[in-house]
């Protein structure tokens, strides 16, 4: 501003507005408000522009989004052996679990050789554990390098050709039995999910309950036979409808309470299952069923919460997994567990 006032070029009409002579143009200045909002924006837009930089060549630190991978949280995890065992299960970080695959306890052992993230030399120290679980884990991994995998199992090989072989048994069982009259015969067509509605309608009420479970099972059946099937006196029998990825929420609501503690869980698992009917199994008395629950896809944060404080410890587990959980539950866990 004190150009402009010491500039004859310049003719001052107020304190922030002057008149230049030799363009004839108004020039206004910035009061000291406005250039301080000017100068903020200015290097808000500095900031924007350096992020920009970073984004462009790939240098912009990246936010650790699970929590499982952070110093911190691994830290205050490892306090807990229930903590320990989840950063085992859940870390991607291969410094984490180099670390923990030294734990004194096996099941921490066992579950960094299960983790996908389990980088090959790991893997190679892990292979010789004393735990016979954790060399198994290292075999079936599939970071673990061929050789090492030949050296735990010679017979692998001879095991996988056997395993292909019976796998071409159903098919010859199936073609074999469209000739044979048979129990057989029937639990084929049971399953086979290109039976006409009718033939299952039919096949629904065989005195064979095995071949009425294969019916309750195929994902075709139509589900006012799965609503018949859902009542049968047979619990393998609604065991099958409870699994059965074409049963509707309804049916699903009618099994969760039937009284046999085995047919519940499927219930609670099942991805159709509604979450009013999930908030009823929360609270059964089976911890099955509860673990079950936690696992579902459609489980509420609501839920979760309750059960983090549940009186059994794999269910409490199950909860800690759920990447559903909110963290401050999952913190509250952690320090119940230290």
């Amino acid at each position: 501003m004190a150009n402009y006032d010491d500039d004859p070029r310049y003719e001052k009409i107020d304190d922030y507005t002057y008149f230049d002579t030799l363009t004839e143009e108004t020039v206004f200045v910035l009061s000291p408000e406005e250039r301080a909002l000017a100068l903020r924006r200015a290097q808000e837009q500095v900031a924007v522009s350096e992020d920009s930089h970073f984004a462009d060549e790939e240098n912009r630190p990246k936010v650790d989004e699970n929590h499982w991978d952070s110093e911190e949280f691994f830290e205050f995890a490892c306090r807990s052996f229930l903590g320990t065992r989840l950063i085992a299960k859940m870390t991607s970080r291969q410094r984490f679990l180099a670390k923990l695959a030294n734990s004194r306890s096996e099941i921490v052992r066992r579950l960094v050789a299960s983790n996908p993230n389990t980088p090959p030399l790991v893997l190679e120290n892990l292979a010789h554990d004393e735990d016979e679980s954790v060399r198994n884990w290292v075999l079936q991994h599939p970071n673990t390098p061929e050789a090492l995998r030949q050296s735990l199992s010679p017979e692998a090989n001879k095991d996988e050709q056997e395993s292909d072989a019976s796998a071409q048994e159903p098919s010859e069982v199936e073609q074999s039995a469209s000739n044979v009259d048979n129990e057989v015969t029937q639990s084929a067509v049971a399953r086979n999910p290109s039976t006409p509605a009718k033939v299952l309608e039919t096949l629904a009420v065989d005195d064979d309950w095995e071949v009425r479970s294969e019916v309750a099972r195929n994902p075709t059946t139509p589900a006012k036979v799965l609503e018949t099937l859902a009542i049968d006196d047979e619990e393998d029998v609604r065991i099958a409808v409870a699994v059965n990825p074409g049963t509707p929420a309804a049916i699903l609501e009618t099994l969760a309470r039937d009284e046999k503690e085995s047919v519940r869980p499927f219930v609670a698992s099942h991805p159709n299952t509604p979450l009013q009917v999930l908030e009823i199994l929360s609270r059964d008395d089976d911890e099955e069923v509860r673990e079950n629950v936690v696992m579902n896809p459609n489980i509420s944060s609501g839920i979760l919460e309750t059960l983090a404080s549940d009186e059994n410890g794999f269910v409490r587990l199950c909860v800690a997994e759920n990447p559903r959980t909110p963290l401050p539950v999952l913190r509250s866990m952690l320090e119940a567990e230290s």
